[in-house]
């Protein structure tokens, strides 16, 4: 079972990763005052997936949450 990383370690990765990766992989912006850095990671299994700008992450968020209700909602027989 993974552990879950301290605030220490989760700002020393996110330092890492905006070092490697220096702009956000869905919007193609690069980091800084205007985009702000957010570790995306699995709300189930904790695995760090990248670094995102604070605003992709955001809506990321968004469609997973809705797809996992439209899920909810389909039945058998659909």
């Amino acid at each position: 079972m993974p552990r879950r990383l301290t605030l220490k370690e989760v700002n020393r990765a996110r330092e890492l990763l905006v070092k490697r990766q220096k702009k956000c992989p869905l919007c193609d912006g690069f980091f800084g005052p205007n985009k702000k850095p957010a570790l995306d990671h699995c709300h189930q299994t904790g695995y760090i997936r990248d670094v995102l700008c604070i605003n992709c992450n955001g809506m990321e968020g968004k469609v997973f949450n809705r797809a996992n209700r439209a899920k909810g909602k389909l039945t058998a027989e659909q």
